[in-house]
């Protein structure tokens, strides 16, 4: 009786593993439309709740604040330094490389 149990378990075991694989393997040749790749705000919580099942999608309070906190994308180059560079430095403290 034991050793049935042992058989069921690691049957029951093979089965689950191979279960997931095929479950991994169809999400992976799963194609996502391009016009969903695409999609922001509401309508991409909207389009996550009809065609997906592995967590609950919505908008948090805290996404609105965060929004808030984010530069806006025309303002991430104004105003840069250039990279300074040392005249003094004529780079002789850097080793040889012996190639033995």
């Amino acid at each position: 009786m034991k050793y049935c149990a042992i058989a069921l378990c690691i049957c029951l075991f093979r089965v689950a593993v191979t279960s997931e694989a095929e479950v991994l393997e169809a999400l992976k040749a799963e194609k996502i439309p391009l016009e969903a790749q695409v999609l922001t705000g509401e309508a991409l919580v909207k389009y996550l709740r009809e065609n997906q099942k592995f967590f609950k999608v919505g908008a948090t309070s805290k996404a609105k604040e965060t929004m808030y906190k984010v530069m806006n994308p025309k303002f991430r180059n104004q105003n840069r330094r250039p990279p300074v560079e040392n005249e003094k430095d004529n780079g002789d403290d850097i080793p040889e490389s012996s190639s033995h």
